[in-house]
């Protein structure tokens, strides 16, 4: 699962970062985030690709690829647990439309992938900041809700999260 994940990753960027465009107009198209709680990890890494429309240049999709972790939420009122808590290691695909002109957008999507043993669906709306300039930080703050999750792990789930990244 892991190397399918790391050589489509390489394949996609390699493809996305041939790409070129107008720096007035178009923003910085590829993004590495580091983020917090997003998508039911505790942390995350993950690359995305970001298409503007030609014909409607408010509207931007962001498609990416991010994998966190995760562990079992547990309550241990009276002295320490009995056992450690499990760790969970996610892989997630997420799809988002920003809509906005400048740096400020209003941004909602969904993503879907798998928590350990479960796979989910989220839905998340929320603002990011996009530089107009390569090379520059990016940030977002999402808000998200699990629409369903089989084999529900025992996890926490943060509904707010947030995304620091490198725009180039």
């Amino acid at each position: 699962m892991k190397k399918i994940f790391v050589i489509s990753a390489i394949l996609f960027g390699s493809i996305c970062m041939a790409q070129t465009g107008d720096v007035k107009n178009n923003p910085p198209k590829n993004n590495i985030l580091v983020g917090m709680f997003n998508d039911g990890t505790y942390y995350s890494i993950g690359y995305e690709h970001m298409f503007t429309s030609k014909k409607h240049p408010e509207f931007t999709h962001a498609v990416g690829f991010f994998a966190g972790e995760s562990e079992e939420f547990r309550l241990c009122l009276f002295g320490p647990c009995s056992s450690p808590a499990e760790k969970y290691y996610t892989v997630n695909f997420r799809y988002s439309l920003n809509v906005g002109t400048r740096r400020s957008r209003f941004e909602i999507g969904s993503s879907a992938g798998g928590i350990g043993k479960a796979v989910g669906v989220t839905v998340l709306m929320g603002y990011r900041f996009i530089p107009l300039r390569k090379n520059n930080l990016s940030f977002r703050v999402t808000a998200s809700y699990p629409l369903f999750v089989t084999n529900t792990p025992k996890i926490l789930y943060m509904p707010l999260g947030a995304s620091l990244g490198f725009s180039f």
